[in-house]
């Protein structure tokens, strides 16, 4: 099975007939204001940005709204690059990428360059552990949770985030 690139083990790409075929399903299946993005690893594979430009122009013939171009490149140079060739090639869909292992790249850059959308991935989720690594071993020295109360949020919060008022619904 596809696995993410975190993982260090590389599985092959989907052919790009069977990618378009998914894509092409997805629009037909899905209501109008679904999105699809097509997300293309073709860099992070080490294929090429020729494949990765063939699999841009496949995938928006498919039906895709958006290409998501990802690269696990140390700087954004790869992904500029893709971009400057896309729009070039008369390419007209957004572009998306996510600049998690070139985090000196700049909105401004992402923007001139014709990227629509950045997703910042993980990084809310990095941002909580490195939170509890540093509250986990204060908690442990206090006397009390009452010591930890400025550290934290109120509960009401949290419950907030898991919308308990429509998981009760959907119990219902």
């Amino acid at each position: 099975p596809k696995r993410c690139y975190l993982y260090k083990k590389q599985a092959p790409l989907e052919s790009i007939d069977g990618m378009c075929a998914k894509i092409t399903a997805c629009k037909q299946h899905s209501p109008a204001d679904f999105v699809v993005i097509a997300r293309i690893e073709a860099l992070v594979q080490g294929l090429g940005m020729e494949e990765a430009l063939c699999r841009a122009r496949h995938y928006v013939d498919a039906g895709a709204d958006a290409i998501l171009i990802h690269s696990v490149a140390n700087n954004q140079q790869e992904v500029l690059d893709f971009a400057q060739r896309y729009h070039a090639s008369s390419a007209t869909k957004p572009l998306v990428c996510v600049p998690t292992t070139y985090p000196d790249v700049t909105k401004a850059q992402l923007h001139d360059a014709g990227f629509s959308l950045a997703i910042y991935a993980n990084y809310s989720v990095r941002a909580t552990v490195q939170a509890m690594r540093s509250l986990l071993p204060e908690l442990h020295k206090a006397n009390a949770l009452a010591d930890m109360q400025a550290q934290c949020g109120p509960v009401k919060d949290v419950i907030a985030l898991m919308d308990q008022d429509k998981m009760q619904q959907l119990e219902t």
